[in-house]
């Protein structure tokens, strides 16, 4: 029997992500160990990423020339 952790689900699903979009943000806190893997996940499969705590961390520049944009989120994603 194998089980799948949802963390590792997670990384599955935000590769198989990077691979259709420009760019992915990844909403969750900057000191989670997971949330900085699918970042790192992310920019492993050649797609521009950025750990994001809040929608007013994001920088116009990140933006430009992006025509498909991924999120995704972390265990430890803020409520606020």
């Amino acid at each position: 029997m194998i089980f799948v952790t949802p963390t590792t689900n997670r990384q599955e699903v935000t590769v198989k992500l990077a691979k259709k979009v420009d760019l992915i943000l990844v909403v969750g806190a900057s000191n989670s160990s997971n949330c900085n893997r699918l970042k790192d996940v992310s920019i492993q499969s050649g797609t521009k990423a950025y750990l994001i705590n809040s929608f007013d961390e994001i920088k116009d520049e990140w933006l430009k020339d992006v025509n498909k944009l991924g999120l995704t989120s972390g265990a430890s994603t803020p409520i606020n």
